[in-house]
């Protein structure tokens, strides 16, 4: 995969991921996510690192896409480095940034609602599709876009490590 390249994945978790990250997502902890530098990006729960408000189910789906990734690329070997739960509500356009300055990471975003909105890296947009995985280099810009029609929209969004003398 080169560094630009971005890589879309349909029906990505099992239908029991679901139930797990629903049951999670209401009873997790979310904080305002902006810093001086990016405005307002919706609201974040980390699940990891863990932390005193870490989610074991969140983390248990996260290892899974990471395993997953694995597979699917023929990696040796991937490192989580972060796992946040994206809520972006109605009418927001998050801010842009990007997840690394390290050329081999990748952030892996799951769609986990059935908003519209999307996701928007360099300039490609990416509707919210339910089910939908999108990889990417973790050094392009994105942002996500929320929706119009829904109250919000939410994402599991990854941050993977490639281990040396491995490629995506």
């Amino acid at each position: 995969m080169a560094q630009d390249d971005i890589e879309l994945y349909p029906d990505f978790l099992m239908k029991e991921h679901f139930n797990i990250f629903d049951e999670e997502c209401m009873k997790s902890y979310y904080v305002w996510d902006s810093t001086e530098e990016i405005p307002f990006q919706g609201f974040i729960h980390r699940a990891f690192p863990i932390g005193r408000a870490s989610n074991l189910g969140i983390i248990m789906i996260a290892t899974y896409a990471v395993q997953k990734i694995v597979e699917i690329k023929h990696l040796p070997e991937a490192l989580l480095k972060r796992v946040f739960i994206n809520i972006v509500p109605k009418g927001v356009k998050a801010g842009w940034h990007n997840d690394s300055d390290e050329s081999d990471t990748y952030t892996l975003i799951i769609n986990t609602s059935k908003a519209d909105g999307g996701t928007e890296i360099g300039e490609q947009f990416f509707k919210n599709n339910f089910n939908e995985a999108i990889l990417f280099n973790s050094t392009l810009n994105h942002r996500g876009i929320g929706p119009t029609h829904s109250t919000y929209r939410s994402n599991l969004a990854l941050v993977i490590k490639i281990l040396k003398g491995t490629s995506i």
